[in-house]
């Protein structure tokens, strides 16, 4: 592995002071940045001491990272039977999110909104819409879903939207994909009007999958950076001004080829399960599960 390296703080507390829980495998960076996509190449796996936080050490740089999601292909988010998947899991969002807040008109922002899938619902329902995405793939093809969104293409960060702006922000599976996640969170509640709702989804260190997987758990990629849990992630919602409401588990649709794609570690594993879903042609059957994953829903007081 070529690119430069770099050490980093705990993305909670700012400690320097961990024990490592999952070694470095840096096979290779071919496609692990792609969109849609778990790769089992991760980063050295470290936990904080000091808060518990799990998170990657260390990582490549900032700008490295950027530059790997803008050239990411979107290939798999747009193939029909993935998009059909996608599709399911906004609209679940979205739909948890207007239900805890009870807000129902207005203007919705989406961090690292990806091809624009949410966006497209939310648009549909009657929402302003704006998404920012580093992708420029994944930016087009959301413009040519949501042509009158404000969607642009960049890192999320302070200055793109005047404050108190928008009545709803999601964040979908993003903070784990930051080196500050703090900062995305912190902007977040600047942006948000006074009783505007943030939704952040993650995936969740404390769920079964996570526990009965352990150095194995689907998480570990080299696209993460950190690793919550329910506790440590409404801590975080609360320190950075915002008022954390409920955290659930969230049910994931995908494909039963997708779940083969991404869930199995080993090549033989996967291999075998993918023939055997195309014998029975079974690889299109949709299934929602509980992959891991969380979301948290907060407001602005």
């Amino acid at each position: 592995m070529k690119h430069e390296m770099i050490t980093i703080r705990c993305p909670l507390c700012g400690e320097n002071d961990h024990v490592t829980v999952n070694e470095a495998n840096l096979d290779s960076l071919e496609n692990a940045f792609d969109y849609l996509t778990e790769s089992p190449t991760h980063y050295r796996i470290v936990r904080c001491r000091q808060c518990g936080m799990e998170y990657s050490n260390p990582i490549l740089t900032e700008e490295a990272i950027l530059d790997l999601y803008k050239t990411g292909k979107v290939d798999n988010c747009v193939k029909t039977d993935e998009e059909r998947s996608i599709r399911a899991n906004m609209r679940r969002y979205v739909d948890r999110l207007i239900r805890h807040s009870g807000i129902l008109e207005g203007r919705l922002l989406d961090i690292g909104c990806g091809c624009g899938h949410l966006l497209e619902y939310a648009h549909g329902l009657g929402f302003d819409v704006a998404g920012i995405d580093p992708g420029r793939n994944a930016v087009e093809y959301a413009r040519s879903l949501v042509k009158d969104g404000d969607i642009r293409e960049g890192k999320f960060e302070a200055g793109l939207f005047p404050e108190a702006s928008f009545d709803l922000i999601t964040c979908i599976h993003v903070i784990d994909h930051v080196i500050d996640p703090k900062e995305i969170i912190e902007t977040s509640a600047k942006y948000l009007k006074k009783g505007g709702w943030m939704f952040i989804a993650t995936h969740n260190m404390n769920s079964w999958l996570a526990k009965i997987s352990g150095t194995n758990f689907i998480a570990y990629s080299i696209q993460h950076i950190g690793y919550f849990t329910p506790q440590l992630l409404s801590k975080m919602a609360a320190e950075c001004g915002l008022t954390p409401a409920s955290t659930q588990s969230s049910l994931s649709t995908y494909t039963l080829n997708h779940y083969a794609e991404n869930g199995f570690r080993s090549p033989a594993l996967r291999k075998c399960a993918l023939k055997c879903l195309k014998a029975l042609h079974l690889g299109n059957v949709q299934l929602s599960f509980p992959f891991g994953n969380m979301e948290l829903t907060a407001r602005k007081d």
